[in-house]
């Protein structure tokens, strides 16, 4: 697992937000999903789910398809590519 940070200032509501970011080395989409998060300046912790920790991690919080991002604050799931204000909606950032 890495935590991916733009280079760019982040606010301090994000940082509060514990938001991983599953992804595999096969997806085609989930290189779109991490642009929109770093473009949008929204902390999470990279998981691949290509790893032995990564997958137990993803059946562990019931990731069923890529990518998904989960807030660990408030145990939700969002899965697929969607817009950034439907990420800050969901995610309450």
């Amino acid at each position: 697992m890495k935590t991916i940070i733009s280079k760019s200032k982040i606010s301090h509501q994000s940082q509060q937000k514990k938001i991983l970011f599953f992804t595999s080395k096969h997806c085609v989409k989930c290189p779109q999903l991490k642009v929109l998060l770093i473009k949008n300046k929204i902390l999470f912790t990279e998981v691949s789910v290509d790893t032995n920790d990564g997958s137990k991690l993803a059946c562990s919080y019931r990731v069923a398809s890529l990518p998904s991002l989960f807030d660990q604050t408030t145990f939700t799931l969002l899965s697929g590519v969607c817009s950034i204000e439907h990420i800050r909606k969901t995610f309450k950032i």
